[in-house]
């Protein structure tokens, strides 16, 4: 069975992986074993701070760290870490992608002239019934059923 961590050893837990102090050093201050503080630090028991979210993506990007050399580093679990990795690092960007990647998504659009009179000629097209409307089938002309014949 897990320890049963107070909330004033949470803060202390805290403040220790703050200072940058190893799992190891914090088990032995509490004189338990590393599993359990691996237990309390995996768990939602606090949320990332902005700056470990900074220092994860200098791990990541920079210093070319293992999961397993910024869980050590950090003081969290490497499945914590894993997981934040895999959520997305808010300062990579707009919708988490790769800062250097920016170009491909911001340069300008442009749809063929045939591309934009299809989809109006289909926007145009009278609807079967009510029922067909509502229910989303397709105009009349557009089904794979009017291109069969």
């Amino acid at each position: 069975m897990s320890r049963l961590w107070l909330a004033q050893e949470r803060l202390q837990v805290r403040l220790m992986l703050a200072e940058r102090r190893g799992i190891e050093d914090i088990a032995v201050a509490f004189n338990c074993t590393r599993h359990d503080v691996h237990l309390l630090v995996k768990g939602s028991l606090w949320d990332w701070t902005d700056d470990e979210l900074v220092d994860l993506r200098r791990m990541q990007t920079t210093l070319g760290y293992t999961i397993a050399e910024m869980a050590e580093e950090t003081g969290r679990a490497a499945a914590s870490i894993r997981a934040r990795l895999k959520a997305g690092l808010p300062s990579l960007g707009p919708a988490g992608r790769p800062a250097g990647n920016q170009d491909l998504y911001d340069r300008p659009r442009s749809v063929p002239a045939a591309t934009l009179a299809d989809r109006a000629a289909r926007q145009l097209a009278p609807a079967r019934d009510l029922t067909g409307l509502v229910l989303g089938d397709p105009p009349v002309g557009y089904s794979a059923l009017d291109r069969r014949a």
